[in-house]
């Protein structure tokens, strides 16, 4: 607990300083450049075109494409099987916890998932194309 003699004294607070008026004109400018300008769309689409010509992105985009596929045919097949993920895992011999995981698009191994889709009486097919 703090408590405070007669002998001590509050520590003394820094004064406010004042901003520069070259930062407040600068603000004032921005403020009114936002509401001049205005912004110019672009399709989703045309976008993604623009980005995927980057090797890099392109590589990290198809690598998070093909587990979200993989986390969606997962979670699709349980649901038609009409099964709880505590069900498949049970089925499946995989904790709860790493279906719950694919299904929320997180990476997994060609092992577990060998051992999901027989559990959905499906076959695994993995393609390279």
């Amino acid at each position: 607990m703090f408590s405070m003699n007669a002998t001590s004294s509050p520590m003394a607070l820094p004064k406010k300083q004042k901003t520069p008026q070259s930062e407040i004109k600068h603000a004032k400018d921005l403020k009114k450049n936002l509401r001049t300008t205005t912004m110019t769309t672009i399709k989703f689409d045309d976008f993604l075109e623009n980005e995927l010509a980057d090797n890099n992105f392109k590589e990290g985009f198809l690598t998070e494409k093909a587990i979200l596929e993989s986390a969606i045919a997962v979670s699709d097949a349980r649901q038609t099987a009409g099964l709880t993920q505590r069900e498949l895992a049970s089925l499946s011999h995989v904790p709860q916890s790493t279906i719950a995981r694919i299904e929320r698009g997180h990476n997994t191994s060609i092992e577990t998932m060998s051992k999901i889709a027989p559990a959905l009486n499906k076959n695994l097919t993995i393609k390279i194309s």
